[in-house]
């Protein structure tokens, strides 16, 4: 079913964007090739021709290569490169808002308590 599913993604963006009908679906079991080749695809040219900059574009990159959730701290040390400053939280949570309310994306926070 989600093979399927999958299929039919492809065939609509191939009649969206010429790219995909130049390339073949590719099934392949326990591994996320469609995925991938989106990612590879549509991240230099993200979100209907608008590309993300600076800290916006580093948060994005960071949560979508990131294979497991990431922490505040973590996600903080990475974005700014610097040493988990408490004072740096309202900057993240700034930086989240804006990727969620400017292009739409769906991010998940979970507390840690």
């Amino acid at each position: 079913m989600v093979i399927q599913q999958a299929q039919s993604v492809w065939i609509e963006l191939g009649e969206v964007d010429p790219v995909f009908k130049n390339i073949e679906f590719c099934k392949i079991t326990g591994n996320d090739i469609f995925n991938k080749v989106l990612t590879k695809i549509y991240t230099p040219k993200l979100l209907v021709g608008h590309t993300l900059k600076g800290k916006l574009h580093d948060l994005f990159s960071i949560l979508q290569s990131s294979p497991l959730p990431l922490s505040k701290e973590e996600l903080i040390e990475k974005i700014w490169k610097i040493n988990y400053r408490p004072d740096f939280d309202d900057r993240l949570y700034k930086l989240i808002a804006r990727l969620r309310k400017e292009f739409n994306i769906a991010i998940v926070s979970k507390s840690s308590s």
